[in-house]
């Protein structure tokens, strides 16, 4: 990472200017429980309501008009 307030050759790993980031993956616990139970039951539910609709849509016009458009 790149500080705006130190010369341009100056790298940090530490996070934003030498500061320690919030999100580094040492000392980390893991993600929290309900995450890892939620994700998959929201994600897939996500994805149907995403195709549906579009699928929804087109079906509720007669071919030779989805063409012209």
């Amino acid at each position: 990472m790149v500080c705006a307030d130190t010369p341009c050759a100056v790298i940090s790993s530490r996070g934003r200017c030498g500061r320690r980031s919030s999100t580094t993956a040492v000392g980390s616990a893991g993600p929290h429980p309900a995450t890892v139970v939620t994700a998959p039951l929201v994600g897939p539910e996500t994805g149907v309501l995403a195709g549906l609709h579009p699928a929804w849509r087109a079906s509720r016009i007669q071919p030779a008009e989805a063409l012209r458009r």
